[in-house]
């Protein structure tokens, strides 16, 4: 059996690569290929495309790229067309998948959509191409099977996969003595999984940085796939992000999944987002929710500040920073995201997925 499978970026990588090892314990004469990452491939998938600079957020991003995206999406289309595939898995990455959806169905291959796009964000007018070309969609937010079912889309909840992953590396005390010079609160600085996100986020945290020199302590944490130079005169942790996350008393944190996994430890954070204009204007036209951080929408209120915008204001920052840093509500914070968790479901979301994938085959 033959399975086609596409990640578009660093997380989708990471999702994708844990349901091919899920779905190989199932059905171990399995094969698959695809476009991913370093994960899929260890796992693996043998890589028609790889991720590597693919990655783009906004429409700014998505324009300055269009033609090596082009390119890939031409590439895939070709060999969903012409492999004898059993099954098409799409990983997240909408802009490119949807499209492929519609390709894998003219061909007559079953199509179940792992890790939906954010329709129910900004994209309503998409559901109807998923109704079309989409078999069976699988949900890791607890809203979204209601919201896909409620459209008459079959859709199935099997829990956030970051649940059972969400776990400090080393203890606090081998933290410290690794990384902290003084002993004052910590704060960690998440600028974002992108390059081009992270270049936009880190000259506001080295003024953010120079503003509370001598009140707090600061450490970035650096992406994966983002080249180590770009953080030159930052103190950086790369190996241990979700122990920055849990000992800092307080994040900074790009808008994303980071912002879910910070509330899984209950660390009080801010979130920010600075976008092009062109992006953020557009982005303000579509949204069509109150929040744009994902703990904040999952949570159905807002738990955590945010501050999204082409230009935000250092003294908006450290305002938010100085609320949250008071101990009573520094306190309340990581009260409140001690429900998250039990929101996202159980461990074993992503064995549940692979099990729901081998069922519908």
């Amino acid at each position: 059996m033959k399975i086609f499978i596409t990640a578009g970026e660093d997380s989708g990588d990471l999702h994708a690569s844990l349901l091919v090892r899920e779905i190989k314990k199932i059905l171990p004469e399995a094969e698959f290929e695809g476009m991913g990452g370093k994960r899929m491939e260890k796992e693996g998938v043998k890589l028609v495309e790889n991720i590597k600079g693919l990655s783009v957020v906004g429409f700014q991003e998505v324009l300055s790229k269009w033609r090596k995206l082009l390119q890939v999406y031409n590439k895939l289309a070709e060999k969903l067309r012409k492999g004898n595939y059993s099954l098409f898995i799409p990983v997240d990455y909408p802009g490119m998948n949807l499209r492929l959806c519609k390709v894998a169905k003219e061909k007559g291959i079953k199509v179940i959509y792992y890790i939906s796009p954010q329709l129910w964000a900004w994209g309503e007018r998409r559901v109807e191409w998923i109704r079309k070309f989409v078999d069976k969609m699988i949900v890791i937010l607890p809203f979204e099977e209601d919201f896909y079912r409620k459209r008459g889309i079959e859709a199935i909840f099997v829990g956030h996969p970051l649940v059972e992953r969400v776990v400090p590396e080393i203890s606090e005390e081998e933290f410290r003595k690794k990384y902290l010079k003084t002993s004052l609160p910590l704060i960690g600085l998440l600028p974002g999984s992108r390059e081009e996100e992270v270049k936009r986020h880190l000259p506001l945290f080295k003024k953010l940085i120079t503003h509370f020199q001598g009140k707090f302590e600061f450490l970035v944490l650096r992406a994966r796939n983002v080249e180590e130079d770009i953080y030159h005169g930052f103190r950086t942790v790369f190996e241990e992000p979700y122990s920055l996350m849990k000992y800092s008393y307080l994040l900074v944190v790009a808008s994303g999944t980071a912002t879910l996994e910070a509330g899984l430890l209950c660390t009080p954070m801010v979130i920010i987002y600075r976008s092009p204009l062109i992006t953020y204007l557009v982005g303000r036209s579509l949204l069509k929710i109150p929040h744009v951080g994902l703990v904040n929408i999952v949570m159905g209120k807002r738990i955590v500040p945010e501050l999204v915008g082409c230009r935000i204001k250092l003294e908006d920052l450290a305002r938010e920073i100085q609320k949250i840093a008071k101990e009573e509500e520094n306190k309340r914070i990581r009260r409140e995201l001690s429900n998250l968790k039990r929101i996202l479901g159980e461990s074993g979301a992503v064995k549940r997925a692979a099990k729901v994938i081998c069922e519908n085959l």
